[in-house]
């Protein structure tokens, strides 16, 4: 659940407009066009603005940054290096460019090149807060956590509003040990930005190392928020979600979401609302029916995309149950060893 929030920065040093109106309002607008759309969140939509801004304008540093940008935050940080680095040849002083390729190494799992170049930035400012954030990250990875520390200590003296300095603070001092310290600049971060998923979840993830089970499940529901491209949850189609009130004539319909192992973990809820007279159906990943099904934790099993037959049927988040059941570490639900392979297929 842990995730690191480095800073990426799409605006430029300089404005690239009159550069790209000599060469026709086609690659203005398209730079326009890029720009609303990360703003807006679409990064697929930007990244074809900004190559198409690219394809009819020679290159221009701030358009490189700006695509950068966008792949890294739809997850693709090599490619995103590939274009901060041409934006670097084009101006290797380019501290937006020095920051973003900073945090798309690391995102790469090449912490260790990141740390020169964000040097490089710092150097030349070294207040820059930015690279300062994704100094600490950086650091972090390569486990030299009282060096991490210090540079996001820095960064939230200089920007004691900016969010993504206490939240990365937050997380590096977690992974240090130092769990009381890390609660605290975690709940700064969720003040300070109260609908931010990132600081939810990672609080949350903080107060579970604590064992703070009950406040942290909450925060545990950001994660749709959070993690849009790879939580896909397949609510039945024309069901509403459940309220939470237990109703023993209720068909209420548990879907899984997440990965395989996700799925067999939390299937074990299932019981607890079957024991409480619910006729609980579980909707899972097609290749776990007939394992969960044998497992006989509740009425029935079914894959995704099952159509209900029941009107007064509900649906509900099989990952949010404990926050319904008030699961704490010495309330989580405990049934019989219910997993077993079938013979015939050992």
């Amino acid at each position: 659940m842990v995730g690191i929030q480095n800073t990426v920065i799409a605006l430029p040093h300089t404005s690239p407009m009159k550069t790209l109106h000599r060469n026709g309002s086609g690659a203005a607008r398209c730079y326009e066009v890029g720009g609303q759309k990360l703003a807006a969140g679409d990064t697929e939509g930007a990244i074809a603005a900004y190559r198409q801004c690219l394809a009819q304008a020679p290159p221009h540093a701030a358009v490189l940054n700006n695509l950068g940008t966008a792949l890294l935050k739809a997850g693709r940080p090599e490619a995103a290096i590939d274009a901060l680095e041409a934006a670097l040849v084009l101006d290797p002083g380019y501290l937006r460019a020095l920051a973003n390729v900073g945090k798309a190494l690391h995102d790469a799992g090449r912490a260790d090149e990141a740390i020169p170049l964000l040097n490089q930035a710092l150097t030349a400012k070294p207040d820059y807060v930015p690279a300062l954030i994704n100094m600490g990250v950086a650091l972090a990875a390569v486990g030299d956590f009282a060096a991490a520390q210090l540079a996001l200590e820095r960064a939230v003296r200089l920007a004691p509003m900016h969010v993504e300095a206490h939240m990365s603070l937050g997380i590096v001092r977690m992974q240090a040990g130092l769990i009381g310290e890390s609660l605290g600049a975690l709940r700064t971060a969720v003040a300070l930005a109260p609908d931010h998923p990132d600081a939810h979840s990672n609080l949350g993830h903080a107060l579970f190392v604590a064992g703070e089970w009950e406040t942290a499940w909450p925060h545990f529901e950001y994660r749709f928020q959070r993690h849009t491209r790879r939580i896909s949850l397949k609510p039945p189609a024309g069901m509403d979600r459940w309220d939470g009130a237990p109703t023993p004539e209720l068909e209420l319909w548990l879907v899984g979401e997440q990965g395989l192992g996700d799925q067999l973990h939390f299937a074990r809820y299932a019981n607890i609302l079957h024991d409480r007279g619910m006729r609980c159906v579980l909707a899972c990943d097609p290749c776990l029916v007939k394992l969960l099904d044998a497992a006989e934790l509740c009425a029935r099993v079914v894959p995704f995309d099952t159509v209900a037959e029941c009107g007064a049927a509900r649906w509900f988040p099989l990952m949010s149950v404990p926050e319904w059941h008030g699961t704490r570490a010495d309330t989580a639900c405990g049934v019989p060893a219910y997993l077993a392979a079938d013979p015939v297929r050992v």
